[in-house]
């Protein structure tokens, strides 16, 4: 008995060898298992989408629409948030909203979205790139915003 509780262990190198490859094994199995449990288990947020046709020609009124969208791209009605919209481009490309029976035009608006969507409008007298920018302002859950960029047709 007294044999088996004063054993030496020794180990040569390629044992030595062996035992740190397994233990770095497992220590990188932890980590993966810790970084994915982590990464399923954080909330995806909401996002605003500006949707616009796929053919904008130069110098027309083309209607836009801001609305939410989950993570999976499907459209979340039922909220009415506060937006900011803008073009944050050079030019003299400008968004604007409809009032009665007019469009009123800006570079920069805020427009109160209805059961999660709005329409906007767009012109640009010239073939350019254009840069728009949604963020929410006010709302419930934050949203995250968005950017999209396109060129209109001559």
């Amino acid at each position: 008995m007294a044999r088996i509780l004063n054993l030496r262990v020794q180990l040569d190198h390629g044992e030595t060898a062996k035992v740190a490859t397994a233990a770095a094994i497992l220590v990188l199995i932890v980590v993966v298992s810790s970084y994915q449990i982590l990464t399923e288990r954080q909330p995806r947020r909401d996002k605003l989408v500006v949707v616009v046709p796929s053919r904008l020609y130069v110098d027309q009124e083309v209607p836009l629409k801001v609305s939410i969208v989950n993570y999976k791209g499907e459209y979340i009605g039922g909220r009415n948030d506060l937006v900011e919209v803008s073009i944050v481009t050079e030019g003299r490309g400008v968004i604007g909203v409809r009032n009665d029976s007019k469009i009123l035009w800006s570079k920069k608006l805020n427009i109160q979205l209805r059961e999660g969507a709005a329409d906007i409008w767009f012109r640009d007298p010239d073939v350019e790139p254009v840069t728009i920018i949604a963020k929410q302002v006010e709302g419930g859950t934050p949203l995250e915003e968005t950017k999209s960029t396109f060129v209109p047709y001559h």
